[in-house]
């Protein structure tokens, strides 16, 4: 079934505002407008929004797209992409009668069945985000979604997943946004963001740890199902940016000369006798240098060996919470922006002796092949199944907050 319904979202994160407007075929993000307005220093830190003034006009400026056809297709509405700081998944089961008079499953049902879910106690700090059902049955057979509805049957159940995040973290996202200017109707949290994205890929397996390298976070997702997030580990306030940070100090050079080396050189290991200098100046000492590939490897290398003792303690960590997580039968999915360093995958390379094998992934999108907009891509395929999956009532997801 095809939905060109055109959706848009956004995501606030550390460093940047993220923006796009697309629509769902088959379960794929068409996308028809993207856009990417960095945030002055400290506006966000680790995901929470330090600074709601700049970030508000920043978010505002995303109301006045140059494209008036792109601006009618957003008409003010848009979807949030939430950090997942104190993410929590909680399992409920819910079930309710069939409410058709022909005694068939419709939408209303399911609708039901969230709502029941909407009511349930959410412990003290945290505040609910989504509702995801999955595994229906229907007077106890088991059912997949796309055969439910129709299906004659007197009594549906569905094992809902309860995504939640810190109480202050959805706040601040949801009335930053509001205040720009914006009606909000939904969210999501990250990792069920990429998880949905990548779930659509043939290859994708039904468990894996999912790594998020961004530009000041890196987190570590369990998903189970394709799709589903089951623990989110405590993130390090370590990204891509970071290592910037980190070039320019150990090689004594300004921020903006250590983003050139890393952006146009990266890591390469190729061995040569003699090696002609990548950079060539004066550093921060007033010495005249030569810095070489090597160098540079060096630096990246002593970078990317505590990074990647995070990520190793992380999955461990979740396998400690979760007994049948063996991390030797998972294979380890990294994306973000930070994944387009040449030389990547080189550099997580130690993380195999943690897991089972380590793949990088790209969305395959046209207009949007960049890992650092998987989040948006993934909640623009979000809402476009759930659109095909439900009429206008149901939105499968709730942006409840305590006020």
């Amino acid at each position: 079934m095809e939905n060109r319904t055109n959706t848009a979202v956004i995501e606030i994160t550390d460093t940047s505002v993220k923006f796009a407007v697309g629509y769902c075929i088959n379960k794929k993000p068409v996308v028809v407008y993207t856009k990417c307005e960095p945030l002055p220093e400290g506006a966000v830190v680790q995901g929470r929004i330090v600074n709601d003034a700049l970030v508000k006009e920043v978010v505002s400026r995303f109301l006045n797209i140059d494209d008036e056809s792109v601006r009618r297709k957003v008409n003010d509405l848009t979807t949030i992409v939430i950090p997942p700081n104190g993410f929590k998944n909680f399992f409920s089961v819910k079930g309710t009668l069939g409410s058709d008079p022909n005694g068939i499953i419709c939408p209303q049902d399911l609708s039901n069945i969230v709502n029941q879910a909407l009511k349930l106690p959410i412990p003290d700090g945290s505040a609910l985000v989504d509702v995801i059902p999955s595994k229906f049955t229907v007077d106890g057979k088991d059912i997949p979604l796309e055969k439910l509805y129709g299906y004659n049957g007197k009594e549906l159940t569905s094992r809902l997943s309860l995504h939640t995040v810190s109480e202050s973290t959805l706040n601040e996202q949801k009335i930053t946004v509001q205040q720009s200017g914006f009606r909000t109707d939904r969210a999501a949290v990250a990792p069920f963001c990429a998880a949905a994205l990548i779930a659509e890929e043939p290859e994708c397996p039904k468990h894996y740890f999912y790594v998020d390298f961004g530009a000041r976070l890196t987190s570590v997702t369990l998903i189970a199902e394709k799709n589903i997030p089951l623990e989110n580990s405590t993130f390090l306030s370590k990204g891509g940016d970071d290592l910037t940070t980190y070039i320019a100090n150990n090689l004594l050079l300004e921020p903006r000369e250590a983003e050139k080396l890393k952006l146009k050189f990266g890591y390469q290991d190729a061995q040569y006798s003699f090696q002609l200098p990548i950079w060539e100046g004066v550093n921060l000492r007033g010495e005249s240098v030569k810095i070489t590939q090597d160098d540079l490897n060096k630096v990246l290398v002593n970078f990317f060996n505590e990074l990647n003792q995070y990520v190793a303690n992380s999955i461990k960590t979740i396998h400690d919470k979760h007994d049948k997580a063996n991390p030797k039968d998972f294979v380890l999915i990294a994306s973000g922006g930070a994944t387009k360093l040449r030389g990547f995958i080189k550099l997580i390379a130690p993380l195999k002796n943690a897991v089972k094998d380590i793949q990088l992934y790209t969305p395959k999108v046209p207009g949007a092949r960049d890992p650092g907009l998987i989040n948006l891509l993934g909640l623009i395929a979000i809402n476009g199944e759930s659109k095909e999956h439900t009429d206008g009532s149901f939105r499968g997801m709730s942006t409840l907050v305590r006020q």
